[in-house]
């Protein structure tokens, strides 16, 4: 027998470029959308994957599946911690620290929509759960401490079954 739920993870969510018809995607044999997904535009304020799941929950009555949006970001690994300067995160800038705990505390005090938790590695992890983009601006202290500078990550979709059933997903035709 099959505990828990069975549930995908997508890869990081891009735009689309264009429209998704409803029918493009089937979840369980059915339409994944209720009706076309316009593609996003910038002056929407939530992230592409926090769409898409919107979109798909729509529809959930018909196919019986579930779209939960969230974003979640590992630093790279660079050793002992020497932040060597400010970082943006979501346009909110973090100056120096002079540890990860302090660094992890600032993210967390300072940044809205996201939790940062250190790991045991010495990397940390930003988490969202609305799907929202997480993003790294421009700035000197971002390969020091791991991350990329000027790069947006755009948040997952986990899909899953409300009866608990394994979910099937395919192209439509």
């Amino acid at each position: 027998s099959q505990l828990g739920t069975s549930s995908l993870i997508s890869d990081r969510i891009a735009d689309p470029g264009g429209v998704i018809a409803a029918a493009d995607v089937k979840i369980n044999g059915f339409d994944a959308l209720a009706g076309d997904f316009a593609d996003p535009t910038s002056s929407q304020t939530s992230g592409i994957a926090a769409q898409i799941a919107t979109a798909i929950n729509a529809n959930s009555g018909t196919h019986g599946a579930y779209a939960n949006a969230f974003n979640k970001l590992t630093s790279n690994d660079v050793g002992v911690w020497a932040m060597s300067g400010s970082i943006s995160l979501n346009g909110v800038t973090i100056t120096v620290k002079s540890s990860l705990a302090n660094f992890v505390t600032a993210v967390n005090e300072e940044v809205a929509d996201v939790t940062a938790t250190a790991n045991a590695d010495g990397t940390f992890t930003l988490f969202n759960d609305s799907g929202d983009p997480l993003t790294v601006g421009a700035g000197g202290g971002g390969a020091s401490i791991g991350l990329t500078a000027s790069t947006t990550y755009e948040g997952f979709i986990e899909l899953y079954n409300l009866d608990g059933s394994a979910v099937s997903i395919v192209a439509g035709s």
